[in-house]
């Protein structure tokens, strides 16, 4: 099992609270106790979503009938070697979300998400507030494949086979 980062709960920025389309949701709307995990660069909804799955800084974790949601602090993965996306993938589920949004994921972590019941959503460009309404307002499209390519190459390994002498004479 693996151990979660620091937890702080999160408020909802301006404006998340009041007008047409608020968080969080109505019921009705797929948001009954729906929790959404979205990368995020930084711990709060204002900050901008992550583009790396895997590597996220942070993990926040929206409740959308309460529209609170918790910051799960994700630094120690910044440096992971190897299967940081498979990692994330399990914290997601040990979290109890039901959807993933993000920038990225590559293929492990696709499948290992896909195979915890986790829908992933791709965005970019925006805070993690955005995001969510976006997914609120069914703008964004669930993805059925991973977003890029894995990262299998060895370190030291040949990229073509014309390298191939120059690993092997180092």
């Amino acid at each position: 099992c693996a151990r979660l980062g620091r937890r702080t709960r999160v408020r909802p920025g301006p404006g998340l609270r009041s007008g047409k389309g608020a968080w969080p949701w109505p019921r009705g709307m797929g948001g009954d106790g729906m929790k959404i995990a979205v990368t995020a660069q930084g711990e709060t909804l204002n900050d901008l979503v992550d583009a790396r799955f895997g590597r996220a800084k942070t993990l926040l974790i929206a409740d959308s009938e309460t529209g609170e949601a918790v910051s799960h602090d994700r630094s120690m993965a910044l440096d992971a070697a190897r299967g940081a996306g498979i990692r994330a993938a399990q914290e997601v589920a040990q979290l109890g979300a039901g959807v993933l949004i993000t920038g990225n994921v590559g293929p492990n972590a696709f499948r290992a998400l896909t195979a915890a019941g986790i829908s992933v959503y791709l965005t970019s460009d925006c805070t993690a507030a955005e995001a969510l309404e976006r997914f609120r307002r069914n703008e964004l499209t669930e993805q059925k494949v991973a977003s890029v390519e894995g990262h299998r190459v060895a370190v030291g390994a040949p990229s073509s086979a014309d390298d191939k002498d120059e690993v092997e004479t180092r």
